[in-house]
């Protein structure tokens, strides 16, 4: 089969619109604490003011012409679903409990930078840098996957986090401790354009969006179990808390393995 050209495939453009918002969030954060220390009520304006832009930008779009758009779609049920996808209902599920994971890093950083005993004013910072990272690391997925291969790419982006999850619960020094932190949501975050162009790939045009929308309710089952569990461990311990999800990704990573395997 041939190879499509890179600036065609699907991966490619989600990587571009994924670092496009990263790098959106690391120029916000430095306006939005100058804003507020101003007033702050003037950076909820000006996300208002943004947000009712975006809305309006919307209406220019034009939406492409579908092949498939005069075909009679078949019907679309949960248990149709099921009976016709259920590799990419367990991908779902490993992909909402490793976002799980990583997101919730976005709320124990604080606890774990004071723990360090990081000043706060250096929490923007930080951040700062992680999403620059991101942007950059989303840049260079259609690359990884090219050398790397599509499965690979999400295996190794999902098992990595967990050795560094690992490791930051052996409470390191704090310069390679805030380097975890920030190479974990990095890594991970490389996996997110390939696992949509692959759900992309593998669901017919015909009822792609509804399909779409029942794997991913089915996902947000998971990440509203997931989520109360991290809670739940945090208050006993951050760094026990670290060592069990980094478990688990490693976990999640060797499924992965085997539900790509079986979608080949």
């Amino acid at each position: 089969m041939k190879k499509a050209k890179k600036e065609d495939s699907a991966d490619y453009a989600f990587s571009l619109t994924g670092a496009a918002v990263t790098a959106a969030m690391v120029v916000s954060l430095p306006i939005g604490g100058y804003l507020a220390e101003n007033s702050l009520e003037l950076p909820l304006y000006v996300t208002c003011f943004l947000l009712v832009t975006a809305l309006a930008l919307t209406f220019l779009l034009k939406e492409v012409e579908n092949e498939t758009k005069n075909v009679p779609k078949p019907k679309t049920t949960i248990l149709s679903v099921f009976r016709q996808y259920p590799m990419l209902l367990l991908l779902q599920g490993i992909q909402s409990f490793s976002f799980g994971v990583v997101f919730s890093l976005v709320y124990l950083n604080q606890p774990l930078f004071l723990d360090y005993e990081i000043e706060l004013k250096y929490f923007g910072w930080i951040m700062l840098v992680v999403n620059a990272l991101t942007t950059v690391g989303l840049v260079v997925v259609p690359a990884l996957r090219e050398k790397l291969g599509q499965y690979m790419v999400m295996i190794v982006a999902t098992a990595l986090p967990g050795v560094l999850l690992i490791l930051l619960s052996l409470f390191p020094p704090v310069t390679i401790g805030i380097m975890l932190f920030g190479f974990i949501q990095v890594i991970h975050s490389m996996k997110d354009p390939v696992y949509r162009s692959l759900m992309n790939e593998r669901i017919s045009d015909a009822n792609r969006a509804t399909t779409l929308s029942i794997i991913s309710f089915v996902g947000g089952i998971v990440g509203m179990i997931v989520k109360p569990v991290i809670g739940f461990l945090t208050d006993i311990s951050l760094y026990t808390t670290f060592m069990v999800l980094g478990v688990g990704m490693l976990l999640a990573s060797v499924i992965l393995g085997v539900t790509l395997r079986r979608l080949r």
